[in-house]
């Protein structure tokens, strides 16, 4: 029988009451539900990942819950998901969970098609707009970040630097010219309503086709294009790790291993490739 991730506004109930695999097998029906939650920038690869495993195993239900980075690394240590999701590394202070890498990502700049000024940016530029509000070849004049628990935040901040090697996450405040979107999505829909084009934003790089139905252009990045090849061979500099985490002491469920060995078999690296991503392997 075919089926097909299930992605939820809000945290399953049953879920938020009484933690992860086991708090869905008293919520009615038969088999296992895996419950995943976090990152913004992972759930497309996840929910792809998720329908074609439910499509070879009945047995199993799969819910992909939108967050961000931080609170699926969170639910994660409380017991709330079987899996999290995070568009980044730990950080040293997150304990008690272990995290997986499942694919490498890029991080892309855009900004609206009407901007036909500006096809390429430096870090240093960039650091000059979101710290200080300075104009990026006097056409971008505002740019877009991430909220706080974003993984695609954390990795922008820390690799954005000015020439003298100072980076963006040392930055206290932002400047006034730069908005906040609370989703990869929010952020392509900002950009699309730019008319002006003199905004910038960044999203995951396996979203850029649909960025680019929604009026989006991608930008070089210090005179390279975000390609899979690019992030590759490191030539394009703005990459990340894609995660899942776990709680270590729980460790995972025989149908949660499962999943995970799926994920990173060659045919579940293949799914990662054709989204856009690039393999582990």
């Amino acid at each position: 029988m075919k089926k097909f991730a299930k992605v939820f506004a809000v945290a399953a109930a049953c879920a938020a009451l009484t933690g992860s695999v086991a708090a869905f097998a008293g919520c009615g029906g038969s088999g296992t539900t895996l419950n995943i939650t976090g990152s913004s920038s992972v759930t497309p690869l996840m929910q792809k990942l998720a329908a074609a495993y439910e499509e070879e195993h009945d047995d199993i239900t799969i819910r992909v819950q939108q967050s961000d980075s931080g609170t699926g690394i969170s639910d994660a240590k409380n017991g709330l998901n079987d899996f999290g999701m995070a568009s980044r590394d730990l950080k040293d202070s997150e304990s008690g969970v272990t995290a997986v890498k499942i694919a490498i990502d890029g991080v892309a700049l855009i900004t609206n098609v009407a901007n036909t000024t500006v096809t390429n940016v430096t870090s240093a530029e960039l650091y000059a707009l979101y710290a200080n509000g300075t104009a990026i070849q006097s056409a971008i004049t505002s740019g877009i970040t991430r909220e706080d628990g974003s993984g695609t935040r954390d990795a922008f901040d820390s690799l954005i630097k000015d020439a003298d090697g100072n980076k963006l996450e040392s930055v206290a405040t932002l400047a006034s010219a730069i908005t906040t979107q609370s989703s990869t999505g929010n952020v392509m829909t900002a950009i699309q309503s730019d008319s002006k084009g003199n905004t910038i934003g960044y999203i995951s790089m396996g979203s850029i086709e649909e960025a680019k139905t929604k009026s989006c252009k991608v930008l070089t990045f210090e005179n390279v294009e975000a390609t899979a090849e690019n992030v590759s061979n490191k030539s394009y500099a703005l990459q990340r790790n894609f995660n899942i985490v776990y709680n270590t002491a729980a460790g995972l469920s025989e149908e949660a291993q499962a999943f995970l060995d799926f994920i990173l078999s060659d045919e579940g690296q293949a799914i990662a490739v054709k989204e856009g991503y690039i393999s582990i392997a």
